[in-house]
Protein backbone atom coordinates (compact mmCIF):
# COMPACT_ATOMS: atom_id res chain seq x y z
CA UNK A 1 0.00 0.00 0.00
CA UNK A 2 2.61 2.51 -1.24
CA UNK A 3 4.46 1.54 2.41
CA UNK A 4 1.17 4.26 3.46
CA UNK A 5 1.42 5.25 7.03
CA UNK A 6 -0.26 7.41 9.50
CA UNK A 7 2.94 9.52 9.04
CA UNK A 8 1.74 10.52 5.22
CA UNK A 9 -1.36 11.65 6.44
CA UNK A 10 0.28 13.26 9.40
CA UNK A 11 2.50 15.13 6.89
CA UNK A 12 -0.59 16.01 4.62
CA UNK A 13 -2.27 17.75 7.85
CA UNK A 14 0.81 19.76 8.86
CA UNK A 15 1.04 21.35 5.43
CA UNK A 16 -2.58 22.05 5.59
CA UNK A 17 -1.74 23.75 9.07
CA UNK A 18 1.16 25.49 7.48
CA UNK A 19 -0.36 27.16 4.68
CA UNK A 20 -1.85 29.99 4.02
CA UNK A 21 -5.55 29.61 3.51
CA UNK A 22 -7.16 31.92 0.44
CA UNK A 23 -10.41 33.80 1.27
CA UNK A 24 -11.74 32.74 -1.77
CA UNK A 25 -12.36 29.35 -0.84
CA UNK A 26 -13.44 26.83 2.07
CA UNK A 27 -11.32 27.48 5.74
CA UNK A 28 -8.81 25.54 7.19
CA UNK A 29 -11.03 23.57 9.65
CA UNK A 30 -12.97 21.86 6.20
CA UNK A 31 -9.71 21.32 4.89
CA UNK A 32 -8.93 19.66 8.44
CA UNK A 33 -12.44 17.70 8.38
CA UNK A 34 -12.19 16.39 4.87
CA UNK A 35 -8.54 15.15 6.04
CA UNK A 36 -10.05 13.56 8.83
CA UNK A 37 -12.92 11.75 6.85
CA UNK A 38 -10.17 10.44 4.30
CA UNK A 39 -8.09 9.03 6.80
CA UNK A 40 -11.22 7.55 8.79
CA UNK A 41 -12.35 5.88 5.71
CA UNK A 42 -9.05 5.07 3.99
CA UNK A 43 -8.80 0.98 4.54
CA UNK A 44 -11.76 0.66 3.23
CA UNK A 45 -11.96 2.38 0.62
CA UNK A 46 -8.52 1.62 -0.68
CA UNK A 47 -9.61 -2.30 -0.71
CA UNK A 48 -12.46 -1.27 -2.92
CA UNK A 49 -10.99 1.48 -5.43
CA UNK A 50 -7.96 -1.44 -5.78
CA UNK A 51 -10.44 -3.72 -6.95
CA UNK A 52 -12.01 -1.14 -8.61
CA UNK A 53 -9.52 -0.55 -10.50
CA UNK A 54 -7.98 -3.68 -11.67
CA UNK A 55 -10.00 -4.54 -15.44
CA UNK A 56 -8.19 -1.30 -16.25
CA UNK A 57 -4.46 -3.58 -15.57
CA UNK A 58 -5.86 -7.03 -16.72
CA UNK A 59 -4.16 -6.58 -19.53
CA UNK A 60 -7.12 -7.45 -21.46
CA UNK A 61 -7.10 -4.54 -23.81
CA UNK A 62 -10.65 -4.93 -25.57
CA UNK A 63 -12.14 -1.92 -26.00
CA UNK A 64 -15.69 -3.28 -25.83
CA UNK A 65 -14.66 -5.02 -22.30
CA UNK A 66 -12.87 -2.04 -20.90
CA UNK A 67 -16.23 0.37 -21.74
CA UNK A 68 -18.66 -2.20 -20.39
CA UNK A 69 -16.12 -2.28 -16.78
CA UNK A 70 -16.01 1.79 -17.08
CA UNK A 71 -19.69 1.76 -17.11
CA UNK A 72 -19.97 -0.63 -14.35
CA UNK A 73 -17.85 1.17 -12.21
CA UNK A 74 -19.62 4.73 -12.94
CA UNK A 75 -22.42 3.21 -12.06
CA UNK A 76 -21.33 1.79 -8.40
CA UNK A 77 -19.60 4.80 -7.66
CA UNK A 78 -23.08 7.19 -8.19
CA UNK A 79 -25.36 4.38 -6.53
CA UNK A 80 -23.53 4.01 -3.70
CA UNK A 81 -24.28 5.30 -0.05
CA UNK A 82 -20.46 5.64 0.49
CA UNK A 83 -18.69 6.12 -2.24
CA UNK A 84 -14.71 5.66 -2.32
CA UNK A 85 -12.86 8.87 -2.45
CA UNK A 86 -10.66 9.93 -4.99
CA UNK A 87 -7.87 10.08 -2.23
CA UNK A 88 -8.44 6.03 -2.23
CA UNK A 89 -8.52 5.84 -5.88
CA UNK A 90 -5.40 7.57 -6.65
CA UNK A 91 -3.64 6.23 -3.89
CA UNK A 92 -4.83 2.43 -5.40
CA UNK A 93 -3.90 3.61 -8.77
CA UNK A 94 -0.54 4.48 -7.81
CA UNK A 95 0.13 0.92 -6.38
CA UNK A 96 -0.98 -0.45 -9.76
CA UNK A 97 1.20 1.51 -11.85
CA UNK A 98 4.31 0.51 -9.86
CA UNK A 99 4.63 3.24 -7.58
CA UNK A 100 6.97 2.98 -4.51
CA UNK A 101 7.83 4.64 -1.09
CA UNK A 102 11.23 4.43 -0.94
CA UNK A 103 11.74 5.22 -4.87
CA UNK A 104 8.72 7.44 -5.70
CA UNK A 105 8.22 9.96 -2.26
CA UNK A 106 9.11 12.84 -4.19
CA UNK A 107 5.99 12.02 -6.81
CA UNK A 108 3.72 10.75 -3.77
CA UNK A 109 2.80 13.17 -1.45
CA UNK A 110 2.38 15.75 -3.81
CA UNK A 111 -0.12 13.93 -5.70
CA UNK A 112 -1.81 12.52 -2.46
CA UNK A 113 -2.61 15.74 -1.69
CA UNK A 114 -3.64 16.87 -4.83
CA UNK A 115 -6.13 13.87 -4.43
CA UNK A 116 -6.90 14.96 -0.60
CA UNK A 117 -8.13 18.75 -1.94
CA UNK A 118 -10.10 16.86 -4.63
CA UNK A 119 -12.41 15.11 -2.00
CA UNK A 120 -13.53 18.93 -0.01
CA UNK A 121 -17.13 18.85 -0.68
CA UNK A 122 -18.27 20.35 -3.75
CA UNK A 123 -21.86 19.31 -4.50
CA UNK A 124 -22.93 21.19 -7.29
CA UNK A 125 -24.92 19.26 -9.88
CA UNK A 126 -21.87 18.59 -12.58
CA UNK A 127 -18.70 19.89 -11.43
CA UNK A 128 -18.43 18.44 -7.89
CA UNK A 129 -16.21 15.56 -5.92
CA UNK A 130 -17.65 12.47 -8.85
CA UNK A 131 -16.44 14.78 -11.99
CA UNK A 132 -13.03 15.22 -10.18
CA UNK A 133 -13.30 11.13 -9.51
CA UNK A 134 -13.96 10.29 -13.14
CA UNK A 135 -11.45 12.81 -14.47
CA UNK A 136 -9.19 10.94 -12.46
CA UNK A 137 -10.08 7.49 -13.59
CA UNK A 138 -10.36 8.66 -17.21
CA UNK A 139 -6.21 9.75 -17.20
CA UNK A 140 -5.59 6.61 -15.41
CA UNK A 141 -6.80 4.82 -18.34
CA UNK A 142 -5.38 6.54 -20.49
CA UNK A 143 -2.22 6.50 -19.13
CA UNK A 144 -1.93 2.81 -19.04
CA UNK A 145 -3.32 2.84 -22.43
CA UNK A 146 -0.56 5.65 -23.82
CA UNK A 147 2.26 3.66 -21.88
CA UNK A 148 0.90 0.36 -23.57
CA UNK A 149 1.48 2.64 -27.06
CA UNK A 150 5.02 4.09 -26.61
CA UNK A 151 6.13 1.44 -24.39
CA UNK A 152 9.51 1.49 -26.79
CA UNK A 153 9.67 5.24 -27.03
CA UNK A 154 10.78 7.12 -24.36
CA UNK A 155 10.26 10.01 -25.76
CA UNK A 156 6.54 10.01 -25.94
CA UNK A 157 6.85 6.89 -22.93
CA UNK A 158 5.17 8.74 -19.77
CA UNK A 159 7.62 8.06 -16.70
CA UNK A 160 6.71 8.44 -12.79
CA UNK A 161 7.13 12.28 -12.77
CA UNK A 162 4.75 12.65 -15.92
CA UNK A 163 2.30 10.16 -14.69
CA UNK A 164 1.72 11.71 -11.47
CA UNK A 165 1.53 14.98 -12.61
CA UNK A 166 -1.13 14.30 -14.91
CA UNK A 167 -2.97 12.08 -12.02
CA UNK A 168 -2.44 15.16 -9.54
CA UNK A 169 -3.75 18.13 -12.25
CA UNK A 170 -6.65 15.69 -13.39
CA UNK A 171 -7.38 16.03 -8.78
CA UNK A 172 -7.53 19.37 -8.71
CA UNK A 173 -8.40 20.38 -12.57
CA UNK A 174 -11.49 22.20 -11.03
CA UNK A 175 -10.74 23.15 -7.88
CA UNK A 176 -13.24 24.83 -5.82
CA UNK A 177 -15.74 25.35 -9.45
CA UNK A 178 -18.83 27.65 -8.64
CA UNK A 179 -20.75 26.71 -11.45
CA UNK A 180 -19.91 29.45 -13.49
CA UNK A 181 -18.02 29.75 -17.02
CA UNK A 182 -15.55 32.22 -18.02
CA UNK A 183 -18.01 34.18 -20.51
CA UNK A 184 -19.38 36.95 -17.99
CA UNK A 185 -21.39 39.76 -19.27
CA UNK A 186 -20.42 38.13 -22.84
CA UNK A 187 -17.15 39.05 -22.23
CA UNK A 188 -14.35 36.14 -22.13
CA UNK A 189 -12.14 36.08 -19.70
CA UNK A 190 -9.70 33.16 -20.38
CA UNK A 191 -9.37 30.34 -18.88
CA UNK A 192 -10.13 32.65 -15.55
CA UNK A 193 -11.64 29.57 -13.67
CA UNK A 194 -8.70 27.40 -14.48
CA UNK A 195 -6.44 29.70 -12.78
CA UNK A 196 -8.35 30.10 -9.59
CA UNK A 197 -8.51 26.27 -9.85
CA UNK A 198 -4.12 26.46 -10.01
CA UNK A 199 -3.94 29.27 -7.55
CA UNK A 200 -6.08 27.12 -4.73
CA UNK A 201 -3.86 23.87 -5.12
CA UNK A 202 -0.61 25.50 -6.00
CA UNK A 203 0.51 26.70 -2.63
CA UNK A 204 -0.61 23.42 -0.85
CA UNK A 205 1.26 21.11 -3.82
CA UNK A 206 4.11 23.24 -3.30
CA UNK A 207 4.28 22.69 0.51
CA UNK A 208 4.13 19.11 -0.39
CA UNK A 209 7.31 19.11 -2.83
CA UNK A 210 6.26 20.18 -5.91
CA UNK A 211 8.91 22.40 -7.89
CA UNK A 212 8.22 25.78 -9.74
CA UNK A 213 9.05 24.40 -12.82
CA UNK A 214 6.25 21.20 -12.51
CA UNK A 215 4.07 23.64 -10.88
CA UNK A 216 4.35 25.76 -14.12
CA UNK A 217 3.53 22.82 -16.56
CA UNK A 218 0.24 22.10 -14.53
CA UNK A 219 -0.73 25.90 -14.62
CA UNK A 220 -0.47 25.01 -18.29
CA UNK A 221 -2.46 22.04 -18.10
CA UNK A 222 -5.27 23.24 -16.54
CA UNK A 223 -5.79 26.40 -18.15
CA UNK A 224 -6.11 24.26 -21.17
CA UNK A 225 -9.17 22.39 -20.19
CA UNK A 226 -10.61 25.85 -20.78
CA UNK A 227 -13.02 25.00 -24.22
CA UNK A 228 -14.64 28.33 -24.33
CA UNK A 229 -15.78 29.91 -26.61
CA UNK A 230 -17.20 26.75 -28.29
CA UNK A 231 -15.28 26.05 -30.86
CA UNK A 232 -13.19 29.32 -31.10
CA UNK A 233 -9.78 28.99 -32.33
CA UNK A 234 -8.74 31.50 -29.70
CA UNK A 235 -10.00 29.29 -26.64
CA UNK A 236 -7.08 27.79 -24.87
CA UNK A 237 -8.41 24.46 -25.62
CA UNK A 238 -8.27 25.07 -29.02
CA UNK A 239 -4.64 26.54 -29.02
CA UNK A 240 -3.27 23.67 -27.57
CA UNK A 241 -4.95 21.09 -29.57
CA UNK A 242 -3.16 23.53 -32.79
CA UNK A 243 0.05 22.64 -30.80
CA UNK A 244 -0.03 18.93 -30.40
CA UNK A 245 -1.01 18.72 -34.50
CA UNK A 246 2.06 20.95 -34.68
CA UNK A 247 4.05 18.78 -33.17
CA UNK A 248 2.88 15.25 -33.64
CA UNK A 249 1.74 15.58 -37.43
CA UNK A 250 -1.78 15.24 -36.89
CA UNK A 251 -2.63 17.68 -39.28
CA UNK A 252 -0.80 17.78 -42.63
CA UNK A 253 -1.21 21.52 -42.83
CA UNK A 254 0.07 22.25 -39.60
CA UNK A 255 3.45 19.77 -39.04
CA UNK A 256 6.66 20.76 -37.25
CA UNK A 257 9.06 21.82 -39.49
CA UNK A 258 6.76 23.84 -41.70
CA UNK A 259 8.67 27.35 -41.86
CA UNK A 260 4.91 28.31 -42.73
CA UNK A 261 2.71 27.19 -39.91
CA UNK A 262 1.36 29.38 -37.76
CA UNK A 263 -0.20 28.85 -33.99
CA UNK A 264 -1.46 31.98 -33.31
CA UNK A 265 -0.82 31.05 -29.65
CA UNK A 266 -1.38 33.31 -27.11
CA UNK A 267 1.74 34.60 -24.70
CA UNK A 268 0.93 32.73 -21.28
CA UNK A 269 0.62 29.27 -23.84
CA UNK A 270 3.55 30.11 -25.97
CA UNK A 271 5.35 27.42 -24.36
CA UNK A 272 3.40 24.70 -25.87
CA UNK A 273 5.55 25.41 -29.35
CA UNK A 274 8.67 24.18 -28.22
CA UNK A 275 7.02 21.61 -25.44
CA UNK A 276 6.24 18.77 -27.48
CA UNK A 277 5.55 16.06 -24.67
CA UNK A 278 3.74 18.95 -22.43
CA UNK A 279 1.25 19.17 -25.55
CA UNK A 280 0.59 15.99 -25.45
CA UNK A 281 -0.23 15.97 -21.53
CA UNK A 282 -2.19 18.87 -21.75
CA UNK A 283 -3.95 17.60 -24.23
CA UNK A 284 -4.39 14.15 -22.36
CA UNK A 285 -5.58 16.23 -19.05
CA UNK A 286 -8.61 17.93 -21.53
CA UNK A 287 -9.93 14.38 -23.26
CA UNK A 288 -9.76 13.00 -19.55
CA UNK A 289 -11.86 16.17 -19.15
CA UNK A 290 -14.77 15.72 -21.53
CA UNK A 291 -14.05 11.76 -21.75
CA UNK A 292 -17.56 11.12 -19.48
CA UNK A 293 -19.36 13.32 -21.80
CA UNK A 294 -18.68 12.53 -24.76
CA UNK A 295 -16.67 8.93 -25.19
CA UNK A 296 -17.83 7.05 -22.95
CA UNK A 297 -21.07 5.58 -23.10
CA UNK A 298 -24.76 7.01 -25.17
CA UNK A 299 -26.49 6.45 -21.52
CA UNK A 300 -23.63 8.10 -19.42
CA UNK A 301 -23.50 10.99 -22.70
CA UNK A 302 -27.46 11.75 -21.43
CA UNK A 303 -26.40 11.71 -17.65
CA UNK A 304 -23.72 14.01 -17.85
CA UNK A 305 -25.79 16.27 -20.23
CA UNK A 306 -28.60 16.81 -17.66
CA UNK A 307 -26.34 17.37 -14.56
CA UNK A 308 -24.63 20.29 -16.56
CA UNK A 309 -28.30 21.96 -17.57
CA UNK A 310 -28.92 21.37 -13.69
CA UNK A 311 -25.82 23.33 -12.82
CA UNK A 312 -26.65 25.88 -15.43
CA UNK A 313 -30.07 26.43 -14.08
CA UNK A 314 -31.83 25.33 -17.15
CA UNK A 315 -34.93 22.84 -16.97
CA UNK A 316 -34.25 20.74 -19.85
CA UNK A 317 -31.24 19.28 -21.76
CA UNK A 318 -31.64 19.49 -25.17
CA UNK A 319 -29.85 16.95 -27.78
CA UNK A 320 -29.38 20.14 -29.63
CA UNK A 321 -26.81 21.18 -26.61
CA UNK A 322 -25.02 17.85 -26.21
CA UNK A 323 -24.54 17.70 -30.46
CA UNK A 324 -23.00 21.35 -29.85
CA UNK A 325 -20.69 19.73 -27.34
CA UNK A 326 -19.37 16.58 -29.03
CA UNK A 327 -19.01 18.86 -32.56
CA UNK A 328 -17.72 21.66 -31.25
CA UNK A 329 -15.73 21.17 -27.94
CA UNK A 330 -14.57 17.66 -29.23
CA UNK A 331 -14.23 18.41 -32.63
CA UNK A 332 -16.44 14.89 -33.23
CA UNK A 333 -13.49 13.23 -32.11
CA UNK A 334 -10.83 12.08 -30.13
CA UNK A 335 -7.19 13.06 -30.71
CA UNK A 336 -4.86 11.45 -28.33
CA UNK A 337 -3.60 7.70 -29.02
CA UNK A 338 -4.85 6.77 -25.83
CA UNK A 339 -8.40 8.60 -25.96
CA UNK A 340 -9.03 7.40 -29.76
CA UNK A 341 -7.67 3.90 -28.19
CA UNK A 342 -10.63 3.91 -25.34
CA UNK A 343 -13.40 6.66 -26.73
CA UNK A 344 -12.98 6.97 -30.95
CA UNK A 345 -15.85 3.99 -31.59
CA UNK A 346 -17.96 5.17 -28.65
CA UNK A 347 -17.55 8.51 -29.49
CA UNK A 348 -18.98 8.31 -33.38
CA UNK A 349 -21.72 6.24 -31.67
CA UNK A 350 -22.83 8.10 -29.30
CA UNK A 351 -22.88 10.79 -31.32
CA UNK A 352 -24.86 9.16 -34.30
CA UNK A 353 -27.62 8.48 -31.66
CA UNK A 354 -27.59 11.98 -30.06
CA UNK A 355 -28.01 13.46 -34.03
CA UNK A 356 -31.48 10.72 -34.21
CA UNK A 357 -32.60 12.00 -30.83
CA UNK A 358 -32.03 15.52 -32.38
CA UNK A 359 -34.00 14.88 -35.59
CA UNK A 360 -36.45 12.84 -34.05
CA UNK A 361 -37.62 16.10 -32.30
CA UNK A 362 -34.52 16.92 -30.10
CA UNK A 363 -36.46 16.17 -26.53
CA UNK A 364 -35.20 17.18 -23.57
CA UNK A 365 -32.99 14.03 -21.65
CA UNK A 366 -34.64 15.43 -18.50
Amino acid sequence: MLGFSQQSFDSIKEYLTLTSVSDDWVDRDVLLETLDSVSQKFNDHYQRAYGDLKYIFSGDVDVSYQTAETVRLLKRWSESDDPVSTFAVIAAAMEHLGFTADRDSQHILPTLMAAMLSDVPNTLDYHNNMHFRKVVLHIIRMVVVHNNIWSSNQQNYLDKGRVSLLIAAAAVHDLGHKGDGNIIDRKYHMAQIERRSYGLASPYLKAAGLSESILSDMDIMLRTTDVSPFGDPISPASQMRRAYEFHYGSDDDMAEGDDNASLLLSDDLAVLENRAILCLMCLMLHEADIMNSAAVDYDVTCGESVSVSKELGLRQAFPEDTLLFLEKICSGRMLSDSACHLGAKNLAEILQRVMIDYKNGNKSYM
